[in-house]
């Protein structure tokens, strides 16, 4: 949860096509959400794919890096 880390360059996290992250956001408040999606849009490629739970969508200042999918569902494309 640390805002000032992410993932090592050397490390064998990131580079993602596809994260799955239902339900655990709604259980932090905005500041953890926004941290949590920084790193979530990190570890992201351009295009990979995120699926969220359905009570959750990406806070505000990360909207504009993400695009639904489709209407029914929270499923989401890095921009």
């Amino acid at each position: 949860m640390d805002p000032n880390h992410g993932v090592p360059p050397e490390s064998i996290f990131g580079s993602f096509d596809l994260v799955l992250c239902r339900n655990l956001l709604i259980y932090f408040n905005s500041r953890y959400q926004e941290t949590i999606f920084a790193k979530l849009y990190q570890a992201l490629v351009p295009g990979g794919t995120l699926i969220l739970g359905q009570a959750e969508a990406p806070p505000p200042p990360f909207q504009h890096h993400f695009t639904r999918m489709v209407n029914f569902c929270p499923i989401y494309i890095k921009k």
